[in-house]
């Protein structure tokens, strides 16, 4: 098992939900029918806009990414952050660290980012893209995949020198996130469909779930086979690679589940729009609201132990009480 932890989020409707947001009446339970917050806003300084995606190496020393380029990084818990400088004012959708030392951050207009110091300082690498990459994994330091906008996945297999582009869907959909394991790639797409490649991303099988419709945003890898994926309109999915099977446990609301953790095949929580928090204890068969503290989107959440844990967002970081 990794000893980080990986929160993929990515902000590819950032706009549209603010917009969407400004014109139609969404409806969330009242706060007063849910319990004290168990989550305390961090005064975080220098904070992003928008925060898309953060890892946590411990319960102290976490990374966040996110709008025009923006990177922070804290040392003490959350208690302050600091910014690190960057060499893009482009949107960082998605951070992956393969240790404590070697990270990657991948963001529009074909941007990725490397750091081999831990965050504190961050290279430019030469993609050859320009699409907008919304997510990127890597098995170890040197082999990784991005994938994003118009069916786009790149590849590299010398810690980002040098990069391959392929697009494996005929119709150009958005590919959201990205996880690998040995050879198995996966990546979770628009329109409710999952690609899955068994060779390193050479080739690819593509799967439309059945009775879904919407994007799916995010995904969390068990093993070679398993993994729950959340994603719009309240979606969370139980996917078994192997038998290529899909088993719907969704949510009771039609907001967008954009980030996801769980601690095993049981226990786990996805957060959306609106500050939207839910929590299963039984695999996703059923959910309960909790409250967050929060009504601006959340897009990452990371438990770096079982009891500590964070929530990121639309200009807002929040720690566990």
């Amino acid at each position: 098992m990794k000893t980080t932890l990986k929160i993929n989020r990515n902000l590819t409707l950032l706009f549209s939900i603010l917009v969407l947001a400004s014109c139609e009446k969404t409806v969330v339970e009242p706060a007063n029918e849910y319990d004290v917050a168990p989550y305390k806003v961090l005064d975080a300084e220098n904070s992003i806009i928008a925060h898309t995606d953060a890892q946590f190496f411990d319960i102290y020393t976490g990374i966040s990414v996110g709008t025009i380029g923006r990177i922070v990084k804290t040392t003490d818990g959350g208690v302050t952050w600091k910014k690190q400088t960057t060499p893009t004012v482009e949107n960082l959708n998605a951070v992956y660290f393969v240790n404590t030392s070697v990270g990657y951050t991948a963001g529009n207009v074909g941007t990725i980012l490397k750091t081999i110091d831990g965050g504190n300082t961050w290279l430019k690498l030469t993609t050859g893209s320009t699409v907008n990459l919304l997510g990127i994994y890597f098995t170890d330091e040197t082999h990784g995949y991005a994938v994003g906008a118009t069916s786009t996945v790149l590849k590299t297999s010398d810690g980002g020198v040098t990069w391959i582009s392929s697009k494996p869907l005929k119709i150009s959909r958005n590919l959201n996130t990205v996880i690998a394991s040995g050879k198995n790639v996966y990546i979770c797409a628009a329109n409710g469909y999952v690609l899955k490649s068994v060779d390193s991303a050479a080739t690819f099988d593509t799967t439309a779930v059945t009775g879904v419709t919407a994007n799916l945003l995010n995904m969390q890898l068990f093993d070679d086979n398993t993994a729950f994926i959340c994603g719009a309109n309240g979606y969370v999915i139980n996917a078994n690679f192997n038998t290529n099977t899909y088993s719907l446990k969704k949510t009771s609301t039609e907001e967008n589940m954009r980030g996801i953790y769980f601690f095993d095949k049981s226990k786990g929580y996805v957060v959306g729009n609106f500050g939207l928090v839910y929590k299963t204890e039984n695999g996703g068969n059923s959910w309960t609201r909790i409250k967050s503290g929060t009504s601006e989107n959340l897009y990452a959440i990371a438990y770096p132990d079982t009891q500590i844990g964070y929530l990121l967002g639309t200009g807002v970081i929040l720690k566990t009480k």
